[in-house]
């Protein structure tokens, strides 16, 4: 769902700044009858209203008679009517720790792509654990008297 720019107004206002953002991004200027087409003025009860306070507050300037087609131009783009700015948060490509398999294939990995540097730093800091800390060994895995527990050696 995307987020309403326009939700710190109140709702005349709200309506005010979307019909000017509207002619902002469609270059400053149209017809009357195109913008309330594009913004679809007939779904909104408040557009009168909003037309009005941007008339009165000279935001915007009508040329033509009622009869004939009406240009709008945008004259000033308040910044009481902006939209607020919304910012993502990036997000983590990743979730969790390295890996065991990952920690002793990195030196493998840093020497491939074109990072010796840190492959020998990665190679020298793998040399230093034990095969034990790679594989730690599991206790309990199965329930005594389990069938598929017979002839494993230390069960436990």
């Amino acid at each position: 769902m995307r987020p309403d720019l326009f939700d710190h107004l109140s709702p005349i206002p709200r309506m005010a700044g979307k019909i000017i953002d509207r002619l902002e991004f469609w270059g400053g200027q149209m017809t009357k009858r195109t913008l309330e087409r594009r913004m679809n003025a007939n779904k909104h009860p408040l557009w009168k209203d909003a037309w009005a306070m941007l008339l009165a507050k000279g935001y915007i300037h009508v040329t033509g008679t009622p009869g004939q087609k009406q240009i709008v131009t945008l004259i000033e783009s308040p910044r009481s009517l902006w939209p607020r700015k919304v910012i993502k948060k990036a997000k983590s490509k990743r979730r969790g720790k390295p890996t065991e398999w990952f920690k002793r294939k990195l030196p493998e990995f840093l020497e491939r792509d074109g990072y010796s540097e840190k492959a020998a730093e990665a190679a020298k800091a793998l040399e230093s654990y034990d095969e034990e800390d790679y594989y730690p060994r599991r206790r309990l895995l199965y329930v005594p008297g389990d069938p598929l527990a017979e002839g494993r050696p230390e069960n436990g």
